[in-house]
């Protein structure tokens, strides 16, 4: 097994750096928020630049803009399927108020890696809160793959140069397609090595990955998903799988390099999984760009805490989301004007 590649380590060294300058200089700004946000009631427009149309993201997207509407009365405010790159790049253009990432992809910008032009930082966006969390990344494997060949894993894959047919999700979909790449990487494997093993890499989205999963026409397939998921045992109805562990050094180096929280998946959650797996989990974050006033950071916050019953009704996985959620935000430090609020409200304490 080759050692995980440490490229980001410098990087990563900067981005901290650069994080904790920002979080002094967003500490006094939320001060100085807090004493001049003025909340007028007035409706709230613009657009929140989101992820790929269709889906759970779509139903957090189009609730979020709902959330607001409740809150408002009169707001326009509306979600904008894309992906969550180009999201990013026009929120910190102003050319939208509000987007949705996860912290890979918030990550990734403030590194400055691909399909980011330059490095981000604290000065270009910042986070109203935190809107998802928990979502368990899970490689998923199809067993008769495994069986054909004789093997336990993606460790024979490369060794053997076997041919493996793998899904790296949407294009654009930068959490799919990463974390495919950085689990292949690690087995020295790449999109190309693949294909030139005889194997193929589609771009399908979630719901058609698992169907072609589950007609034999996939072998792999790496998503993030809420547990028991509910495709997953649809799935292992009609075909068998595995979940594949990640070995830890590639655990930690992902938690580290995007924020990801490290769990375990009880053995106990699926039939076809027989032990515990350690894993990561993944959410997604509401962020503002620097140009998106006080008034609509203050309004998008106080109306995610005032109509929080709405986001837990979204979902039957948001069910048993708890307010204090909002102000998770790891290294992605809150807008001072949500912060400002967030404090008015007891989730953060007073300075």
């Amino acid at each position: 097994m080759k050692p995980l590649v440490k490229k980001y380590t410098a990087v990563a060294r900067r981005v901290l750096s650069a994080g904790l300058l920002g979080l002094l200089m967003l500490g006094h700004q939320a001060s100085i928020a807090a004493d001049t946000v003025a909340d007028d009631g007035q409706p709230l427009d613009g657009a929140i630049a989101g992820y790929s149309a269709g889906g759970m993201i779509s139903v957090l997207g189009e609730g979020l803009t709902a959330m607001v509407r409740a809150e408002y009365p009169g707001s326009s405010l509306t979600y904008e399927p894309g992906n969550p790159a180009g999201g990013l790049v026009k929120m910190v253009a102003g050319k939208r108020p509000f987007s949705l990432q996860t912290p890979l992809e918030l990550n990734m910008a403030m590194a400055g890696e691909s399909p980011f032009r330059r490095a981000y930082s604290s000065d270009d966006f910042s986070a109203i809160g935190q809107v998802i969390d928990g979502m368990a990344v899970q490689i998923i494997m199809r067993a008769g793959y495994l069986r054909e060949h004789g093997i336990s894993g993606l460790q024979e894959v490369a060794d053997q140069h076997l041919p493996l047919r793998v899904s790296a999700n949407l294009r654009g979909n930068l959490l799919g397609q990463v974390l495919t790449e950085r689990v292949l990487e690690y087995y020295g494997l790449d999109f190309e090595k693949v294909i030139a093993q005889g194997g193929e890499v589609v771009y399908l989205p979630t719901r058609a990955s698992a169907d072609m999963i589950r007609n034999r026409k996939l072998d792999m397939v790496v998503t993030a998903a809420f547990t028991p998921s509910s495709r997953l045992i649809e799935i292992a109805t009609a075909t068998d799988i595995e979940l594949l562990r990640m070995p830890p050094a590639l655990i930690t180096e992902l938690s580290d390099e995007f924020g990801f929280k490290v769990v375990t998946i009880p053995a106990d959650t699926y039939d076809f999984l027989d032990a515990d797996l350690p894993t990561l989990t993944a959410g997604f974050l509401l962020t503002a760009g620097a140009k998106t006033s006080l008034e609509d950071a203050y309004k998008m916050a106080r109306s995610l805490h005032q109509q929080f019953d709405m986001l837990r009704g979204l979902h039957p996985a948001f069910a048993d989301f708890q307010p204090q959620m909002l102000v998770e935000t790891g290294a992605i430090p809150l807008h001072p004007a949500a912060a400002a609020y967030y404090r008015e409200v007891g989730l953060l304490p007073q300075k």
